[in-house]
């Protein structure tokens, strides 16, 4: 299958949790065979249009991240290459539109990666057409799907697709007797501190404890 990976910014240029996910589904359908490509900013310091990162072959649409000229260039370029399956973020939200507008000339489906670390205005009009126009709506839990269905988006266009666990790796490791959790983020709104505690009430048969050391904005909650 071919699938074409919209990110005007990658993790090359932001090393957000939203991006790594949809860059590591990238690495993951290129592991099983599948001809992907990321068209985005180019971050790469040659001229070459193209550069090949384990397994996934990044396409520069502009240099660097020129928003108007990548949203411009984006729907011919996708026309061109022609994918099974267009798969991108619902931010920017001019990325969407312009995602929409070239999966429709290539005549292929658009999905929505939506992991619920962007920074999403409800009230902006490309963000509820991410929600609504596309194909299919991906998130990695029940909670964000709810979120992304207040929006507009319906059942039957959202599904849930888990972080990945790579079960060889599990199999070979020793547990332990004690386990310890270690989880960084910084302390702010999209830290679901609150839905962390309420999963661990419901280990309340166990003996546990947590600490929670940091900073933010939200710290003196």
């Amino acid at each position: 299958m071919r699938v074409a990976f919209v990110a005007m910014e990658t993790s090359w240029h932001d090393d957000g949790p939203a991006t790594r996910r949809l860059e590591r589904v990238a690495r993951l359908l290129a592991d099983r065979g599948h001809e992907v490509t990321v068209f985005c900013g180019q971050w790469w310091d040659d001229y070459d249009d193209e550069m090949v990162v384990d397994g996934v072959r990044y396409r520069a649409v502009t240099l660097g991240t020129a928003a108007s000229s990548f949203f411009t260039r984006l729907p011919v370029l996708l026309a061109r290459y022609r994918p099974d399956v267009v798969h991108t973020r619902p931010t920017p939200s001019n990325q969407v539109v312009a995602a929409y507008t070239g999966s429709k000339l290539a005549r292929s489906p658009l999905a929505v990666e939506w992991y619920s670390t962007e920074a999403v205005d409800e009230d902006d009009r490309g963000i509820k057409w991410a929600a609504t126009k596309s194909a299919r709506v991906v998130t990695p839990s029940e909670f964000v799907r709810t979120n992304v269905r207040e929006l507009g988006a319906t059942d039957d266009s959202t599904c849930v697709i888990p972080e990945s666990i790579d079960f060889d790796a599990i199999e070979d490791a020793d547990p332990a007797e004690e386990v310890d959790v270690v989880y960084a983020h910084p302390l702010d709104e999209s830290a679901n501190m609150d839905d962390l505690l309420l999963g661990l009430a419901e280990l309340r048969e166990r003996e546990w404890s947590t600490t929670v050391i940091g900073d933010g904005p939200l710290r003196g909650e």
